[in-house]
């Protein structure tokens, strides 16, 4: 609709400089400037509304591919367990997340998501039916 209007006030415009009324034209020239970069700008929120997608989109997979190396990754951490075994699942999410081993195999991955974040996996991960059948293997008695 804004194509169709700005080209009106244009069409308007001409007359009236035709017809030499300068103010109307002036005026017809200006709704006319104002419908085109409406038009514009809403090419631009467009576009930018898409590289927004596109770059939200690469990163929910880079985030995934991410969480599942630590997912497949945590059932050996679970299985190097401290001498005397794991205590709850509490301390024993804690002890991982402050280990040398996860610290180095996060860098390496280059993961680095908040502690809350890598707390709340690592939760999920050990209430999983195989990490639970780990952790009572290698609890403390």
């Amino acid at each position: 609709w804004y194509f169709f209007y700005a080209t009106l006030h244009y069409l308007s415009a001409a007359k009236y400089l035709k017809n030499q009324n300068e103010l109307s034209a002036h005026i017809s020239l200006a709704h006319a400037a104002h419908c085109i970069g409406f038009l514009d700008g809403y090419e631009r929120r467009k576009e930018m509304h898409e590289v927004r997608q596109k770059r939200a989109r690469k990163g929910k997979k880079e985030k995934a591919s991410k969480k599942a190396a630590i997912k497949e990754h945590f059932s050996e951490l679970l299985k190097n367990r401290p001498k005397g075994g794991w205590g709850t699942e509490k301390e024993t999410i804690n002890y991982i997340l402050d280990s040398n081993e996860f610290k180095i195999f996060t860098s390496s991955h280059n993961i680095n998501f908040s502690k809350d974040t890598l707390h709340n996996l690592l939760g999920d991960e050990i209430a999983t039916p195989e990490n639970q059948k780990i952790y009572k293997k290698h609890r403390k008695k």
